[in-house]
């Protein structure tokens, strides 16, 4: 009997483990196609968050800047920066936003856009 219940834990773990990434991409995928431009727009500068936080460490000095793997990984942001035709102040409002999307958190978007739910409730 312990076995079992070791056994259902560890498949609802390996189940948890694959079952989050692939939902919370059609979550957001799902929002993104029955969104305007103005929310593909927010989320794609949304995807630069990070980008953002290794160009301000850069500004700062942080010892990784000056290594050969910091110096590589700072030229592919600006890269893709200038790709995009973004600057660091395209983002002004959004760090006032506090990095969200049409001023929801994601935890809003899931609890609108869960597969099976419409408006937060199960149909």
């Amino acid at each position: 009997m312990r076995v079992w219940k070791l056994l259902k834990e560890a498949i609802a773990e390996i189940i948890s483990i694959l079952g989050g990434p692939p939902i919370e991409a059609s979550v957001v995928a799902a929002c993104l196609i029955t969104s305007g431009e103005d929310v593909i727009e927010d989320y794609r500068k949304y995807s630069y968050k990070d980008r953002l936080r290794i160009l301000r460490n850069f500004e700062n000095g942080s010892a990784f800047s000056e290594t050969k793997a910091g110096k590589r990984l700072l030229k592919s942001v600006q890269e893709k920066m200038e790709l995009e035709g973004l600057t660091a102040q395209d983002f002004d409002q959004h760090k006032k936003n506090r990095w969200r999307i049409q001023s929801r958190t994601f935890y809003d978007i899931f609890s609108v856009n869960r597969p099976g739910f419409v408006g937060g409730r199960l149909i």
